[in-house]
């Protein structure tokens, strides 16, 4: 017996006599069923089947009804009483906007001159449209159609290629972000090979499911209205992507002038000189009239008694920068007053570094003279270290008296506290100590 169910969104025909009529939705099939339309003995196929079965063998069609034999085409089958003819009328078919009309045969029975009962987005459409906008819009238009078509799982495989296709686009503006063209390729032969697998595997594929088991009896959506939402989501994303982009980039181009040094004055970066020489600089970015990106460091200098509006201006191509202007109180300085300056610059840069550097040796010669003849340090002197390693350890001391390989040092700091080693070959032999 067979197994075949009419809840499939396949059309179904109908068979007395010889006579066919249909195409049928499955739930007209079974309501022209249960209002005896049409009897167990009739003959019932699906749209695209050769094999036809009694409605009786039909799983659902005739429930409690045993399986009937078919009638034979030279067979005559007695009429029932059946009820009066339907008048023609007009259907508002499950699910659609559209009205169809039915027409009237097997004594009663509607035939549909169209049977829509399922809403749907062309598949050709799909398929056409996303060749141009990448699966990113064609895969969400499937797991959409296959929902309404009742297949799950092919709708959860579409939707896994939605996603996917979102997070290739992530991937790109990561790549774009960080200026990395490995990434970029990459990105790009993803998409290529992704498409042309998506279009071959599931774009297809539904086409072809859809002319087999559904034909032209469906309501078709207007493809306009996907069409707007995704260009419209495109283009705000776009928009985002560059306010983004253009926010990091501004960054990154503070960030080239901050950690740039200039070819005359050493590997100083350009944010330790302007900081040591600029009171409270601030750094901004902006786009000339022609395209070319500049950096502004903004701040004032002290010059005899007196605080100096001063502004100094990079332009930055790529990876690379050059000093283009300099304002001092708004008023433009030539190249040479502009050299001057970063002279200047560097200079009271230098002088400031060499001072600190000297008092940083005064400060540490101080607290070595003073931290080092310690009895912390005088019990970590051992015999048999040499004298580097005792050096090491208390500093550079003095020796006081010799004798062939014995050597006699002497370390003392301003409070007059004392070490004394005796070195014989070069190692230590003993050790006493004074403390206050």
């Amino acid at each position: 017996m067979s197994e075949t169910s009419p809840n499939t969104v396949r059309n179904w025909y109908v068979s007395r006599n010889d006579k066919q009529i249909g195409p049928y939705p499955a739930a007209m099939l079974k309501q022209l069923a249960a209002t005896g339309k049409i009897l167990p003995t009739d003959l019932v196929w699906k749209d695209g089947s050769d094999v036809r079965n009694p409605a009786s063998q039909i799983k659902g069609l005739f429930p409690g009804v045993p399986p009937t034999i078919p009638t034979l085409p030279n067979q005559v089958t007695e009429p029932r009483n059946l009820p009066p003819p339907l008048p023609r009328v007009n259907r508002l078919a499950s699910g659609s906007k559209t009205e169809s009309t039915v027409s009237l045969d097997f004594n009663g029975i509607p035939t549909p001159t169209s049977s829509v009962h399922v809403s749907l987005w062309s598949p050709i459409a799909i398929f056409i449209w996303s060749f141009f906008l990448s699966p990113l819009f064609g895969s969400y238009l499937l797991y959409r159609n296959w929902e309404a078509l009742g297949k799950s799982d092919l709708a959860r495989r579409s939707l896994y290629w939605f996603y996917s296709y979102v997070g290739l686009f992530i991937l790109v503006f990561l790549g774009v972000w960080i200026d990395n063209e490995l990434i970029l390729m990459l990105c790009q032969g993803v998409a290529a090979v992704g498409l042309i697998a998506w279009m071959i595997k599931e774009a297809a594929h539904h086409v072809d499911y859809v002319k087999k088991n559904v034909g032209k009896a469906y309501e078709r959506k207007s493809i306009l209205k996907p069409l707007g939402v995704f260009v419209a989501c495109a283009f705000l994303c776009f928009i985002s992507a560059g306010i983004v982009l253009s926010q990091l980039s501004s960054s990154q181009n503070i960030a080239l002038i901050k950690t740039g040094s200039l070819p005359d004055f050493g590997a100083t970066n350009i944010e330790t000189i302007t900081s040591n020489f600029l009171n409270n600089p601030v750094w901004t970015e902006g786009v000339t009239s022609d395209g070319t990106t500049f950096v502004n460091v903004n701040g004032t200098t002290n010059r005899e008694d007196s605080k100096v509006q001063t502004l100094i201006q990079f332009f930055v191509d790529g990876k690379s920068f050059h000093v283009n202007a300099l304002e001092l109180d708004r008023v433009p300085q030539n190249k040479i007053a502009t050299a001057a300056f970063f002279v200047l610059m560097f200079e009271e840069f230098e002088t400031l570094k060499s001072k600190n550097k000297a008092r940083d040796d005064t400060s540490s010669f101080w607290a070595t003279s003073k931290s080092r003849v310690t009895a912390e340090n005088y019990e970590k002197i051992n015999d048999g270290m040499t004298i580097a390693q005792v050096e090491k350890l208390l500093g550079k001391g003095d020796e006081v008296s010799s004798s062939g390989s014995m050597r006699n040092i002497v370390w003392t700091d301003d409070d007059f506290n004392t070490i004394s080693i005796v070195f014989i070959d070069g190692k230590s032999m003993g050790k006493s100590k004074f403390f206050d």
